[in-house]
């Protein structure tokens, strides 16, 4: 080994030749031979001279051993044959024509570290990656110090960390890559998109797309949101000396007054994914558990880097997030709902809210929904803020209610049940209806449904039975009205504008349209507390009976609509018993019979349907039609009388401006005879225009008066 006796200024001469020849023995020796002429520049001669491409490995013990302040000594001889001929006062002039860097900071933060070799690194660290790029060595060179610097240790959490496993272990096949003051440049919003702008597109061909978001929120995120030094965003840059400055984050999120608001752009990143996205981001709001859940990657303990009360604030608008993604959930399918069913069971059992149950028991047991006003507002006012809160368009983000929970929740349900049967709706849609759609909206949704539903292979009674309770839970959400005026009054759920006798009119109506009678007798007309009034009921089943026959297309009473029709007015013995609605719609309906063996085409060129009759002005003329198109037909003259007397029976004779009946019982002899002249004389002109002289004169002396 050299001798000691060397001039200080020749030892510094020797340590800078050797940095710059990257000879870390010579090195170690000059530090330990002359540790008081080194101690105070061999840090900015390493900085200075020591080529960035020199592997980490190759020097941090070195430095590991200047820090503990025991440099042991080595056999590397110290050659100082270079310096041969230079006397001590050329040798000091060359020192002092040395420009080394500085290790200060200007402008530093006021958490800035004063520890040289903090700064040392620091600043190393930044030529590595501005020289070389090399920053999968910094991890190497930089954690056996990071026990001793906690701003240190921040800033390798806030940035190399995150830097380095997305752009060298999680893709590798990245070309592109990013240094680490171009990441620290970043606002707020900025770095979270730089962050997750690969997330769900893998390199790895058995690692499933799905799953790197949950690890991306953990190993990226997590360490980025911790390593933020109380999240406050630095900008670090060097100075013309080498020196660091702090100045204020570009591009910064608003709500900087908030210490979370960090971890509100990566909330406000995961509900803001587009549909194609759902199921990655369902699974890691599963599988990410928040604030803990975070991959330091053993330079930090995130527990005692976060206070308790701040784990639960945190964890509390992850909670806030996730129930805006599951209400955002896109698409109307059942796998979409299921999903956002699962966050929000996830959220219910990490925030240790009373338990759920799953989907379909919720379904299947339409329990009724609890209260959803809060503070003694206004319902309205309260349903209001609480859809405001899961749409969350601030993008701000709060502790959840238990009622939020409750309000999510029946919309999620009351979207699957509006999916079950046909009638497509997302929960926000759903969530819309409830508060922003007017009742016309709602009940087209409720005529979708029942429509869907009757269309349905295996709609059987108990089908029915169900989908009734499932519509007025929907209407209500489990709470229905007084029984004072219950028809009128509307509920509390999706399809609540609608007066709750409505409802029970249109489920009804989708049971007499699609035949089921018994369930429809059993419900609203043997029921011991019946749904609607006998006037509801009566006039319900005529309009339905009429619908039936006015959409029939043979009329034939033995078949079709004519056949539904009647069947409609006899599943109602009790409610229709000395009904003269009814009694006329029969008449009209065997009227109509009496056509069915006949050819008869309007002038409009369309063929004769039932409805004609009770539309048509004058039906009895019909008759005259009929005898003009079916040759010989005037030798019916007992079926067309039958058919006129019908007709005066079902009322079709007298009428007001309108189409509706006026008949009085004390007219209907009279018009009994005008139907019988007319349609006899009709009879006598059909027999004479075929020159059936004989049957005409005997129509003439029998039948007329």
């Amino acid at each position: 080994m050299a001798t000691p006796s060397l001039p200080p200024a020749k030892v510094i001469l020797l340590a800078v030749q050797a940095a710059i020849r990257a000879d870390i023995r010579t090195l170690h020796s000059l530090l330990a031979t002359h540790p008081k002429t080194l101690h105070d520049l061999i840090l900015r001669i390493l900085l200075t001279y020591l080529p960035e491409s020199l592997d980490s490995s190759e020097y941090v013990q070195l430095l590991v051993e200047y820090d503990s302040g025991h440099v042991s000594g080595n056999e590397t001889a110290i050659d100082a044959t270079p310096l041969e001929g230079l006397s001590n006062a050329d040798a000091s002039k060359k020192v002092r024509k040395l420009r080394l860097l500085s290790l200060r900071m200007d402008n530093a933060h006021h958490d800035a570290p004063e520890d040289p070799l903090i700064l040392f690194l620091l600043h190393r660290a930044y030529r590595i990656d501005q020289q070389t790029g090399l920053i999968a060595q910094l991890p190497q060179l930089l954690s056996p110090f990071l026990g001793r610097s906690d701003y240190l240790r921040d800033w390798v959490l806030g940035t190399v960390l995150p830097l380095l496993r997305r752009n060298y272990e999680y893709h590798p096949a990245e070309t592109e890559t990013q240094s680490i003051e171009w990441f620290e440049d970043l606002g707020t919003v900025e770095a979270v998109d730089f962050l997750f702008s690969k997330t769900m597109h893998t390199d790895n061909a058995n690692e499933p797309n799905d799953s790197t978001l949950s690890r991306d929120l953990r190993s990226l995120a997590g360490p980025w949101l911790y390593g933020n030094n109380q999240w406050k965003r630095r900008k670090v840059s060097l100075s013309a000396m080498g020196a660091q400055t702090v100045v204020p984050l570009k591009g910064a999120v608003p709500s900087q007054d908030s210490k979370y608001h960090d971890w509100d752009a990566v909330f406000a990143w995961i509900i803001n994914q587009d549909s194609a996205s759902y199921i990655a981001v369902s699974n890691a709001i599963e599988q990410w558990g928040g604030a803990a859940d975070v991959d330091l990657g053993g330079y930090g303990d995130s527990d005692a880097m976060l206070s308790e009360e701040d784990r639960r604030r945190i964890n509390e608008c992850y909670g806030h997030c996730a129930l805006t993604a599951a209400f955002r959930m896109p698409g109307d399918s059942t796998p979409a709902l299921l999903e956002a069913h699962r966050i929000l069971r996830n959220v219910v059992t990490r925030l240790k809210l009373p338990s759920i149950s799953s989907l379909e028991v919720a379904a299947g047991r339409l329990a009724p929904v609890p209260d959803l006003t809060e503070d003694g507002k206004p319902v309205r006012e309260s349903i209001e803020q609480l859809l405001s809160f899961l749409k969350n368009n601030e993008q701000e983000f709060s502790a959840p209610s238990q009622v939020a929970v409750d309000l999510l929740e029946a919309l999620i349900t009351s979207s699957y049940l509006l999916l079950k049967a046909g009638a497509h709706t997302s929960i926000e849609k759903t969530g819309s209806m409830l508060h922003n759609q007017p009742e016309s909206y709602q009940h087209t949704v409720l005529k979708e449904y029942l429509h869907k539903l009757g269309g349905s292979a295996g709609a059987d009674d108990k089908l029915w039975i169900s989908a009734r309770k499932e519509v007025l839970w929907l209407h209500d959400w489990g709470k229905p009205p007084s029984l004072e005026g219950a028809t009128t009054q509307r509920g509390r759920g999706v399809l609540g504008q609608i007066p709750r006798g409505t409802v029970e009119k249109e489920i009804l109506t989708a049971l007499l349209t699609h035949g089921r009678y018994a369930t429809a007798r059993t419900l609203y007309e043997k029921s011991s507390e019946p749904p609607l009034s006998k006037e509801e009921l009566s006039a319900t089943a005529i309009a339905s009976a009429m619908h039936a026959f006015n959409n029939a297309n043979n009329p034939n009473k033995t078949r079709g609509g004519v056949k539904k029709c009647l069947d409609i007015l006899n599943a109602f013995p009790d409610t229709f018993r000395g009904s003269l609605p009814r009694e006329r719609i029969i008449h009209l309906s065997d009227a109509a019979n009496y056509f069915a063996n006949y050819r008869l085409v309007l002038n409009s060129g369309e063929p004769y349907k039932p409805s004609v009759i009770h539309t048509h002005g004058d039906p009895i003329a019909l008759v005259e039609k009929v005898l003009a198109q079916n040759t010989r037909t005037y030798t019916d003259i007992d079926n067309f009388l039958n058919f006129g007397e019908k007709i005066v029976l079902a009322g079709l004779t007298v009428r007001d401006l309108e189409g509706r009946s006026k008949m009085e019982p004390s007219q209907i002899d009279e018009q009994m005879a005008i139907s019988k002249w007319r349609i006899t004389s009709m009879c006598i002109d059909a027999a004479l225009s075929e020159n059936d002289f004989e049957t005409a004169y005997s129509y003439v002396v029998n039948r007329l008066p």
